[in-house]
């Protein structure tokens, strides 16, 4: 899931066909959020190539992979908020061979997000920009995309959904409290064709993605008890 769902995707676009609706039961908010829209999100790799040799034979016009990738870290993290809720991070880095050779070869690998589909391809015409500008005359740069979801909006059938898990809510004397969340999940392969798509059913998780990543073990039984009675009354659900 995390790097894409590679092999998994297919299936749920399968699935998805003859669906009535989405529960996903990644871990809800700090406070206990139910996931009501989400990011899309790709993911890719840039890779750079020069010419190696030892630093005691280059001349002025060496050619880095190194630093040729430097300016397109820099460039790809220009386009954060380029347009609303656009999210772009240059992760890891890898390249070189040693302090006395000029690297011929070096990559990063990247992370694309926004908040409307729209500006999808908009993001990826300016990747592919910066790409493709070539700083070192004997430079060259490989980008691909190696993943990617598409945004997961609210839409009216979603509406209907949370309303009738806010009433399973009220009956354990529970609240709903809703987010938009920037991460993504395989519910928008769901919610992104117009199924009605709830997240965040699982238990409250707090400092994802670190070292100091947990669930509040308490929150097992009252997530629980929430999707138990909600699915319950999801006997009726038609498409």
């Amino acid at each position: 899931e995390e790097n894409g769902s590679p092999t998994s995707r297919r299936i749920y676009e399968e699935e998805r066909k003859k669906a009535s609706a989405c529960l996903v039961a990644e871990c809800g908010g700090e406070n206990g959020e139910i996931v009501i829209s989400r990011n899309g999100k790709a993911g890719g790799r840039l890779e750079c190539r020069g010419l190696d040799q030892h630093v005691s034979t280059v001349s002025s016009e060496k050619t880095s992979a190194i630093l040729e990738i430097a300016h397109k870290v820099i460039a790809f993290e220009s386009l954060n908020e380029t347009f609303p809720g656009v999210r772009v991070n240059v992760g890891r880095i890898k390249g070189g061979l040693g302090p006395s050779t000029t690297p011929a070869v070096a990559h990063f690998l990247f992370d694309l997000r926004w908040q409307d589909e729209k500006h999808y391809p908009l993001l990826l015409d300016e990747v592919h920009k910066i790409a493709s500008n070539r700083m070192q005359l004997h430079s060259s740069t490989h980008l691909e995309i190696l993943n990617y979801r598409p945004a997961m909006t609210l839409n009216t059938k979603t509406e209907i959904l949370l309303k009738r898990l806010k009433e399973a809510a009220e009956g354990l004397g529970q609240d709903i409290i809703t987010e938009h969340r920037r991460g993504t999940s395989d519910g928008n392969f769901f919610g992104s064709v117009g199924i009605p798509t709830l997240d965040g059913f699982g238990p409250i998780g707090v400092d994802d993605h670190t070292p100091e990543e947990r669930i509040w073990i308490p929150s097992l039984k009252t997530r629980t008890e929430l999707l138990a009675l909600f699915l319950l009354n999801l006997k009726d659900l038609e498409k």
